[in-house]
């Protein structure tokens, strides 16, 4: 009778399941959410085509006025893409950790190599980079090694003691046979790097805000489903970036032609992520980069 009433019960308590709807995220089932879609592809469409006839005027608008004065949501952007950046390397030491050492050591290869490429990019004179006078002409690519110094040994952020201070650490989680959370120790040195050292971009509060919309949504995702993002969502932010080229473009002969220094920065990040992809697909630890 026990056997009896135990497979009644079970048989009672898939018919309940099988009843009531399926439901998604957030208790929606998925047809509410398929209907949800819906109305974002529409109202998204509604608002290209409105890009595209407001065009002129948003072109005229955009450099004529003035931007906009520093408010506490410049420093809250700031901190959430410090943050951002921390959460991303934590869960992709945590995938990687459990992939092996390998994994690990190629993974923070590639972090720690684009890293030093975006810290170089921060490095300026004035308010232009280093990588600008290169490309009108001022100055040759040897030239750069006395500013570089600079900024390695003899003033702020005095990369060289970084460097120095993350090597040590992470020899001795190597002896230690800890470098398994070598990408851990890769966080706090860019989250402690960040706070530290990178303050003049709150400034630009807008470009953060983007960057954290992509960071935010990636990480939702990735936390959300469990599965990698195709690879083709890494060409994003570049397509958005080359639509608004051509959409003021139709109405600014002056951008009928890409700088050389906006080119080179666009093609550079395209080949290096590219590069860090596939080193990721050609070892193990693909599906955590994606």
């Amino acid at each position: 009778m026990d056997g009896f009433e135990t497979t009644k019960s079970v048989a009672g308590t898939a018919r309940a399941r099988l009843a009531s709807p399926v439901r998604g995220w957030l208790g929606l089932p998925p047809a509410a959410w398929s209907r949800l879609l819906v109305l974002f592809v529409a109202l998204s469409s509604i608002k290209l085509a409105l890009l595209f006839g407001l065009r002129k005027h948003l072109n005229e608008i955009h450099w004529r006025v003035m931007g906009q004065p520093p408010s506490w949501l410049n420093a809250a952007a700031f901190y959430a893409f410090v943050g951002l950046g921390v959460l991303s390397l934590l869960a992709l030491g945590r995938r990687c950790q459990s992939a092996g050492v390998k994994a690990v050591r190629a993974a923070n290869a590639a972090v720690v190599g684009l890293g030093l490429l975006f810290i170089f990019l921060t490095f300026h004179e004035g308010d232009k980079n280093y990588l600008y006078p290169v490309m009108v002409g001022i100055l040759k690519w040897k030239s750069l090694g006395p500013y570089l110094s600079l900024n390695l040994f003899f003033r702020p952020p005095f990369l060289a003691g970084w460097l120095f201070g993350y090597a040590l650490i992470y020899y001795a989680l190597a002896r230690t046979g800890r470098e398994a959370k070598a990408l851990y120790l890769t966080a706090a040195a860019a989250g402690a790097y960040g706070l530290v050292c990178l303050r003049e971009l709150t400034a630009y509060r807008n470009e953060l805000l983007v960057v954290d919309c992509f960071g935010a949504a990636s990480l939702l995702v990735a936390r959300r489903t469990g599965e990698p993002m195709r690879a083709l969502w890494l060409l994003a932010p570049a397509a958005w970036v080359l639509w608004l080229w051509g959409l003021f473009r139709l109405v600014t002969p002056e951008l009928g032609a890409m700088a050389p220094y906006f080119l080179l920065l666009v093609g550079t990040s395209l080949v290096l992520f590219a590069a860090a992809t596939l080193l990721a697909k050609r070892t193990v630890f693909y599906r955590a980069w994606i």
